[in-house]
C-alpha cells in the first residue's frame, strides 16, 4: 500500500508540473522572449517543449527516489525539504550561466518552480502520511 500511494502521489505531482511548466512556457513564448540557451560547443539552442517534459518527469523520478530515501530517516519531511530546498536554489544558479538573456534565464527558473512545487507538495504530504520507521534500539535498562 506504500508503494501505491507513493507512485500516485508522484504521478499527480509530476503530472500537475508538467501541465504548471507548459503554461510557463507558453507564456514565454506570448511575451515573444525566445528561450536559448548554449548548448554544448557554444552554440545557441532553443528550449523545445518535449525537453522540458521530459526534464520535468525526470525531476519527478528524481522526487520520487529522493523521498524513498528521505522516508529512512527520523525526520523525513524536514529533510527531504532541506534537500529540495538547497538543490532547486543551486540549480537555480545553472539558467543564469547557460541562457543568452537575461529574461531566459528567469523564465527558466520560473519552469523550475512550477515543477518543484507540485513535486515537493505531493512528496512531503507522502511523507508526513508514513508511520515513522521502526528502530532497533540496544538493551533497554530498567529504571525503578
Amino acid at each position: 500500500m506504500r508503494s501505491v500511494t507513493l507512485l500516485r502521489s508522484a504521478i499527480v505531482g509530476t503530472g500537475v508540473a508538467v501541465l504548471l511548466v507548459l503554461a510557463v512556457y507558453l507564456a514565454a513564448n506570448l511575451a515573444n522572449d525566445p528561450l536559448e540557451v548554449q548548448g554544448p560547443g557554444g552554440e545557441l539552442q532553443e528550449v523545445a517543449m518535449p525537453a522540458m517534459v521530459l526534464f520535468t518527469v525526470l525531476g519527478g523520478v528524481a522526487g520520487m527516489t529522493l523521498a524513498v530515501l528521505a522516508s529512512r530517516l527520523n525526520r523525513s519531511a524536514s529533510a527531504f525539504a532541506a534537500i529540495c530546498v538547497l538543490g532547486l536554489v543551486i540549480y537555480g544558479l545553472v539558467p543564469f550561466f547557460a541562457a543568452e538573456a537575461t529574461s531566459t534565464a528567469i523564465w527558466l527558473n520560473l519552469m523550475h518552480i512550477a515543477a518543484a512545487i507540485p513535486i515537493v507538495g505531493t512528496m512531503m504530504q507522502w511523507l508526513r502520511q508514513q508511520p515513522p520507521e521502526p528502530t532497533i534500539d540496544g538493551p533497554q535498562l530498567e529504571t525503578e
